[in-house]
């Protein structure tokens, strides 16, 4: 999981500059990215990117004696040292709308004013240097924002400068449905032009949306600066919003919870075939729309190349129905997976509880020795910690009691600072818990209601076919402090104290990290398919509507004339926004295509650039680089069958726990961890799991034995077969295999592996951790008999030589 840092990126105007340029190669491209331009006679309109001097162009549009109102719209504007006063004898309101206001000087930012009373000046940004002012009239003046909302006004009065905090105006984000504006005849409504002009904001939105989808990959703490200011500025009209602020939640969740990390799901050859069939689609809708778009209004010409749109609207259509079925599925076994290790994680929880109360018998006991009396109290906090921690991934609101255990961690550590030298890295380590454990009470339950949002969100999106897409509370901000929790969880490894219950309870202790980091891989995947559905179903939902309204406008318009002229400029707009729309859905599937290229070769680096704005032509482009990189990959590789074995008998505590025979018995499930450096492993890489046995030595009893295996944590790693044969982690979504045989014949019921594995899943690798369950439901067998595990692997390998 990657590390996300602490602060996003300063962009450049040259950071801009490439994405730019993409949609420009398409008409009305560059309107969609810039607008300088005036509005009603009254209003100056400037929206670009990177605004590199703000006086300077509020200045030039307040030269034209007839503007009332300047507005900025940008995703980064430069405050420059030095400028010019801007200056107006008349009232005006200048608006300025920017995720990211800087400035290069070290202190004493301002924009300085001379303005008459009535007066307004807006500011809606995220980022302000600390030590910005704003100079009106001679005075110099702070603005306060708070966290309600996402702007402050200023207004100049008669001897007074006062603020209010506000949001946008819900006018501003009102006029995003260009289709709305055009009647069933043809016709427009005669509000038209202010679909255009009050479109601004939500054009700025809309880009940004694009370069947060751009940067998920290259600068994530970026991505999720984006996704916050487009939830905090579009929650002042959320109705009219719903589709942006969505796909921004899912996006931000996916980042927060999962990093910027590729989850693979399928085998290539179904990726690409998905690709492939998308890829024919979108380019023909593309062509179509290039070619509407050069084109002036004609009447005699119009009905036939709104024809011409609507039947490849409608070929759109049947993708987005055919990918609705996939993201359900894939979304359906991830919602599977969360709820399975929630649950493996609960029945953990109730082992911890008991075999806590066992624990602290043997404590009192313990204690009495005055050596050990000074250490008690820190003991004791452990018990409370993992208790209340196993607590608080079931219910988050349990997280309060983790953070007291670790306040009393940190006393009963003050007291037991000349605690024996067997006990110091007792202490040191529970010093570590002590700070560790408050802040994944914190992420949990902020993850908590990540995942919640991810399921109501998905839920919302598909009333959206029938036009209600309803509310939902959308968190304004995620911030990125949950990324690393998956680490965190490795401070309990924590060993036994030769205190009766002692083992035992340290013992379950420490399987916590591996059930938690379980649910974090599961929460991973989750969010990743839930941002995928989420945008399925809303773009669906939304492109049936814009489809079944075209085609009414198509059958009931009559003869064409210059009275659908109007229409015939929105529906470019409209179309615009379809072609991005199916750009974005391509570029999800380059990323599964790319995720399970870089599985299948084990290669680190990705050959293609990732980024949702690239034009049809050159997502063709990419396809062929990965397929060609897969083809090089397949040249370098030379894949063996191989059998491993692991057991009890050769490889002991290095895999299995030492008191494995109890733990079997006594909760009839064992973890077996497979690292990448165990010996029967070595000279091999790429190993590649078609069929995983498991068997129980010297069980009995008279039925079958049922076995389930599952790689729990999604975390898998990989021998490079490149030199120098280093390990590659991957996270995956967690599967699960059923073994069944039977006890006297030892015949194989059923294999575990999956039918035609090639042609629909990941083949796993045994480096993982795995899950050996034999549920008692379904199973009369004796464990207590038991006298040894074995795994095999019937796998695919590398022979490696030197490693």
């Amino acid at each position: 999981m990657t590390v996300i840092s602490s602060q996003p990126t300063q962009k450049t105007e040259e950071d801009y500059e490439s994405i730019e340029s993409s949609l420009r190669i398409l008409e009305f491209g560059d309107k969609a990215v810039c607008d300088d331009q005036v509005y009603n006679g009254v209003e100056r309109v400037i929206r670009r990117p990177f605004v590199d001097d703000i006086v300077g162009d509020i200045q030039e549009a307040l030269k034209d004696a007839s503007i009332k109102d300047v507005g900025i719209y940008a995703d980064t504007v430069q405050l420059r040292r030095n400028r010019p006063t801007l200056k107006s004898d008349r009232v005006v309101t200048i608006a300025i709308y920017a995720r990211d206001a800087f400035s290069r000087a070290a202190e004493n930012e301002f924009l300085g004013f001379e303005l008459p009373e009535g007066s307004y000046i807006n500011f809606f940004t995220q980022s302000l240097p600390s030590t910005f002012q704003v100079r009106i009239n001679g005075t110099y003046y702070k603005p306060t924002f708070t966290s309600e909302k996402s702007g402050v006004r200023i207004a100049i009065k008669a001897g007074a400068i006062t603020e209010t905090q506000r949001d946008p105006g819900r006018l501003e984000l009102k006029s995003r449905r260009y289709w709305e504006a055009i009647n069933e005849d043809g016709t427009v409504n005669t509000d038209w032009e202010n679909r255009i002009k009050n479109n601004q904001l939500g054009r700025l939105l809309e880009f940004q949306l694009i370069l947060a989808t751009s940067w998920s990959f290259s600068d994530p703490k970026t991505c999720l600066s984006l996704t916050s200011y487009i939830l905090a500025i579009s929650n002042a009209n959320p109705q009219s919003c719903f589709d942006i602020r969505s796909k921004a939640a899912t996006l931000a969740s996916r980042i927060s919870v999962g990093g910027n990390s590729l989850i693979p799901a399928l085998d290539l050859s179904a990726t690409k075939v998905m690709l492939d069939s998308r890829l024919s689609v979108a380019n023909q809708f593309e062509e179509a729309f290039r070619y509407f778009s050069t084109k002036g209004f004609v009447a005699e010409s119009f009905r036939q190349m709104a024809t011409v749109i609507l039947e490849r609207s409608k070929d759109a259509q049947a993708q987005y129905t055919a990918v609705k079925i996939i993201s359900q599925e894939r979304y359906n076994a991830a919602l599977a997976s969360l709820d399975t290790a929630r649950e493996s994680f609960k029945t953990h929880e109730a082992t911890i509880k008991g075999k806590g109360e066992v624990f602290k018998k043997g404590l009192e006991k313990w204690k009495d020795d005055e050596t050990n009396k000074a250490v008690f109290e820190v003991i004791m906090s452990v018990v409370s910690i993992g208790t209340s921690l196993a607590a608080m991934l079931v219910t988050p609101t349990a997280a309060a009691g983790a953070a007291g255990a670790a306040a009393k961690t940190a006393d009963a550590v003050k007291n037991a600072t000349e605690v024996a030298s067997k006990f110091a890295k007792v202490v040191e380590i529970m010093k570590k818990v002590g700070e560790i454990v408050e802040k994944l009470a914190g992420i949990t339950e902020k993850i908590k209601k990540i995942i919640d949002t991810v399921k109501e969100l998905t839920e919302k999106s598909k009333s959206v076919d029938n036009g209600d897409v309803g509310l939902v509370n959308l968190p304004k901000d995620i911030s990125s402090d949950l990324i690393n929790g998956s680490a965190d969880w490795d401070v309990f490894a924590i060993k036994a104290f030769g205190i009766d219950g002692s083992g035992e309870y340290f013992l379950a202790l420490q399987i916590l990290p591996i059930r938690g980091k379980a649910i974090l891989a599961a929460e991973s995947a989750f969010t990743h398919a839930g941002d995928d559905l989420t945008r399925v179903l809303l773009q669906k939902g939304i492109h049936d509507k814009d489809t079944t309204r075209f085609e009414k406008i198509v059958a009931k318009m009559g003869a064409p004339n210059n009275a659908h002229a109007p229409a015939f400029e929105l529906m470019k707009w409209a179309m615009f926004d379809e072609v991005m729309a199916l750009r974005g859905w391509i570029s999800i599937d380059i990323q599964a295509y790319l995720a399970n290229y870089m599985y299948f070769s084990l290669s680190k680096e990705s050959p293609v650039d990732m980024g949702s704005n690239k034009s049809v032509a050159e997502f063709y482009r990419d396809a062929a680089t990965l397929q060609d990189a897969v083809h090089k990959a397949q040249v370098q590789m030379r894949p063996q069958k191989k059998k491993f074995t692991i057991s009890t008998a050769k490889n002991g505590s290095l895999i299995f726990p030492n008191n494995w025979k109890s733990i079997l018995e006594t909760s009839r499930s064992l973890q077996v961890n497979i690292d990448t450096r165990v010996e029967v492993f070595k000279g091999y890489a790429r190993v590649r799991v078609n069929e995983l046995l498991v068997w129980l030595d010297g069980v009995s009893g008279t039925s079958l034995v049922k076995i389930d295996i599952s790689n729990i944590t999604g975390q898998l790693q990989d021998i490079n077969f490149r030199r120098p044969y280093q390990a590659i982690a991957f996270t995956v979504e967690p599967t699960s295999r059923r073994f069944e045989y039977d006890i006297g014949s030892m015949a194989i019921e059923m294999h575990g592996s999956y039918v035609n594995e090639q042609a629909n899943f990941l083949k796993p690798t045994p480096f993982t951790i795995w899950e050996i369950e034999v549920p008692e439901e379904y199973n009369t067998i004796n464990l207590s008999s038991v006298t040894g595990i074995r795994l095999e692997f019937d796998c695919e390998v590398i022979p490696i030589r030197g490693a």
